[in-house]
């Protein structure tokens, strides 16, 4: 979160392209990375017989979550 975060932070302050593409792509990237891997495979231990549908579950709520994100916090 704290990578997320940072990134987020990095990417308003950002004066230039380079600095915005550093900001959010690459250190918001690498939060977002550590953040998805923990409730991913939580949900392959709780639910091994599900391993298709609890995975479908958790991106598509990554995904939505982006989609909801940007709307909440326009640009």
């Amino acid at each position: 979160m704290i990578c997320f975060s940072a990134g987020l932070i990095i990417a308003s302050q950002a004066r230039s392209l380079p600095v915005l593409y550093l900001g959010y792509s690459l250190v918001g990237g690498i939060g977002v990375g550590m953040v998805y891997v923990c409730p991913l495979s939580t949900g392959l231990k709780w639910y091994p017989r599900k391993k298709g549908m609890v995975t479908g579950i958790i991106i598509g709520a990554f995904g939505m979550g982006g989609f909801i994100f940007n709307f909440y916090y326009p640009h």
